[in-house]
């Protein structure tokens, strides 16, 4: 994603619009060409919620590269 203001903004609020709270954020490495990859943990939440709202931050002008889900259970 590019780094630069409003980015992490909109990305909560595709979050939001889903219903699915995050639990933490990372952000680390910056690029040449200014961007960042970020990591999302959620809270538990249905799996289609989570895919709608991964399907809308792909769909964010910020996006640079397609965001991939990896799912984390509980044992």
């Amino acid at each position: 994603m590019e780094d630069k203001p409003g980015v992490l903004a909109d990305i909560t609020a595709c979050m939001k619009e889903e219903n699915v709270s995050i639990d933490s954020f990372l952000q680390r490495g910056h690029q040449d060409n200014g961007a960042v990859s970020v990591v999302i943990m959620t809270h538990k939440a249905p799996l289609s919620a989570v895919k709608q709202a991964i399907a809308k931050v792909a769909a964010l002008p910020c996006v640079l590269d397609k965001p991939t889900l990896m799912r984390v259970e509980e044992v």
